[in-house]
């Protein structure tokens, strides 16, 4: 384990906020983050992998739950950081507060709306993880909107659940919702509210087809188990997974803006979509 992020996750637990309930990090947030550990590891990995490559000046995270991707980049030296959630936050915001003593922005985007000019191709690295599922809006505008604050050959680190998931199937067979659990609609007082619902989820052919169309570029590909719950269940998903390759958590790119958008509207293709009654 690398022990430079190590030290980042521990700073984290110690001192972090939770964005939806502005309160210091409870035993559920600790839970989430241990949860998802391998998967910020990961994201590490990622962006020293871009680094590598290309200089990364300015960075944005979005949908940035405890904002882990924003202080991975400030601790690799990148010195314009800033982190925005899916809702505008209090001036006065412990959240916010946090965020400063690392010296990382504050900026809400509303990524349903195209971006102002001030903001388009303000970004040489952009993460968008495990968000556009939470968002209710045709994922390719909020993709284009997102691609549009890139800069020119910029670089988006990506991830979204795959829905052909374990659980997805396994709920299928019960004949519930594959994806949402009907007390994210209900409990409308929870902090997770804000949060938590899935509207979509994505196939391989689903997800990669937005992709193409919203002027991205495809650097690298991972089909990627969470490791939710015990290690025992971690290794049956990743056995099932050499069985039946479509069955697992998550798909994670490294993707790059593949032209500038102004020339990118003049040579996308027009899809035109059949009625659903006609397929009938």
């Amino acid at each position: 384990m690398n022990n430079q992020f190590e030290k980042i996750i521990k700073y984290i637990k110690e001192t972090g906020h939770n964005p939806y309930s502005d309160k210091a990090i409870n035993q559920s947030d600790l839970f989430y983050i241990n949860t998802l550990k391998s998967h910020y590891e990961i994201l590490f990995d990622e962006i020293k992998q871009i680094q590598y490559v290309s200089d990364i000046n300015a960075l944005l995270e979005l949908g940035s739950y405890m904002s882990v991707g924003c202080h991975i980049a400030r601790d690799l030296k990148v010195n314009n950081v800033t982190s925005s959630d899916m809702y505008q936050l209090d001036t006065n915001s412990n959240y916010k507060k946090w965020l400063l003593n690392k010296k990382i922005n504050y900026q809400h985007y509303d990524l349903t709306l195209h971006p102002e000019t001030s903001h388009q191709e303000k970004y040489d690295c952009i993460i968008f993880q495990e968000t556009l599922e939470h968002i209710p809006s045709n994922p390719a505008r909020t993709l284009l909107n997102v691609n549009q604050m890139l800069k020119n050959n910029g670089y988006l680190i990506f991830s979204v659940p795959n829905f052909y998931s374990l659980r997805s199937i396994i709920n299928l067979f019960k004949f519930t919702h594959p994806y949402v659990k009907k007390e994210e609609f209900l409990d409308i007082d929870s902090v997770t509210e804000k949060s938590g619902v899935h509207w979509i989820e994505f196939d391989t052919k689903l997800i990669t087809a937005i992709l193409g169309f919203c002027n991205f570029e495809i650097v690298d590909y991972k089909k990627n188990n969470i490791n939710y719950g015990s290690s025992k269940k971690y290794k049956i998903k990743n056995l099932i997974n050499k069985i039946l390759p479509p069955v697992f958590d998550q798909h994670r790119f490294i993707l790059k803006k593949a032209k500038p958008y102004s020339e990118y509207l003049k040579t996308r293709k027009k899809v035109h979509a059949e009625h659903e009654a006609m397929n009938l």
